[in-house]
């Protein structure tokens, strides 16, 4: 079971948009920690109840330690947290990596410029175009779709 908003939360323009999309598969909300306490962003468990997609998130760890192994493994997606987190990069990814999120369930990525510093943001930003394609605008979010029925 999901939680439900302990406090009046709108959901994200994104959010809404995702949820007018049928067939997607799980949403990955970028960045969904804070980089500097490493706590979840609150509203990210609400806008994932938005759109109905939730990524399987645990409860428990910081940081990296949240998400599934799964997820950890994808090339693509070590080279986001490696921006998210400025850590060592061990080999970048190829499309190919990127596109193998879709595989793994994934219908979109939302990433919200609005918790980024700019520069980190316009480097994610820049990183899922090359690979994804023209990013949809929504608000101080983009959304990278990686399945057809998004665009």
């Amino acid at each position: 079971p999901w939680p439900i908003a302990e406090t009046p939360t709108a959901p994200h323009p994104a959010s809404e948009r995702i949820a007018q999309q049928q067939g997607q598969g799980a949403i990955l909300d970028l960045p969904f920690f804070d980089t500097e306490s490493g706590q979840f962003h609150g509203d990210i468990f609400f806008q994932q109840t938005i759109h109905g997609r939730p990524l399987p998130f645990r409860l428990d760890g910081v940081r990296e330690q949240v998400v599934s192994h799964s997820l950890r493994e994808n090339a693509f997606y070590r080279e986001i947290e490696h921006e998210l987190l400025q850590t060592p990069l061990e080999r970048g990814s190829t499309c190919r990596d990127a596109r193998a999120l879709g595989e793994l369930g994934f219908g979109a990525i939302v990433l919200r410029l609005d918790r980024l510093p700019p520069d980190q943001g316009a480097k994610l930003e820049d990183l899922l175009e090359h690979c994804l394609g023209p990013l949809e605008h929504q608000a101080d979010a983009r959304i990278a779709w990686l399945t057809e029925t998004g665009t």
